[in-house]
């Protein structure tokens, strides 16, 4: 089994670009998909769990890993419904995932920046794991990717002065 996961959705392009990162920088077309829809390897189904399926090592997990209350706040479709019921589906995702990474050996993840709990959950619960998590967003200058999880800052690679000297060019 693969030990790098591509964290994909229904957007093709978002999709494209994740798929052609994952084989352009990480030299590999070794890789299983994942996705909340039904158009990867691996299904996010968090329907077959309930509350009490959590064993207490999980809960452990979950407490170590999770500020249940900060992923409810950042994410939109949450806050939109009742309280318990959202809480609740947050910790059926971190089963999944606990659940997912205890059984496989996983080293990176390759994903779009957190956007939504489902995809904050998965990457909280990775690196638990020891999962290295690479963030990849579209650049608005063509070639160029921006790698940020949660919208921070990460150096990659030292740029030449002529690397910098043409990007600042195209910006002009």
């Amino acid at each position: 089994m693969s030990d790098v996961l591509v964290f994909i959705r229904r957007n093709l392009a978002f999709n494209t670009m994740v798929l052609n990162f994952t084989k352009k920088h990480l030299n590999t077309v070794d890789y299983i998909t994942i996705s909340e829809y039904k158009n990867a390897s691996i299904y996010i189904d968090i329907g077959k769990y309930k509350l009490l399926d959590l064993t207490s090592k999980e809960w452990s997990v979950v407490n170590k890993t999770l500020d249940v209350e900060d992923i409810l706040l950042k994410d939109r479709v949450l806050r939109d419904i009742e309280y318990v019921k959202s809480k609740e589906m947050i910790l059926k995702v971190a089963k999944f995932f606990i659940e997912l990474y205890s059984t496989n050996s996983f080293k990176k993840l390759v994903t779009y920046p957190v956007d939504n709990f489902v995809n904050d959950v998965m990457v909280r619960i990775a690196r638990y794991f020891d999962i290295e998590v690479i963030g990849v967003s579209n650049f608005f200058i063509q070639g160029y990717k921006r790698l940020t999880v949660y919208g921070e800052f990460n150096k990659v690679r030292d740029v030449s002065d002529d690397e910098t000297d043409e990007v600042y060019r195209l910006l002009q």
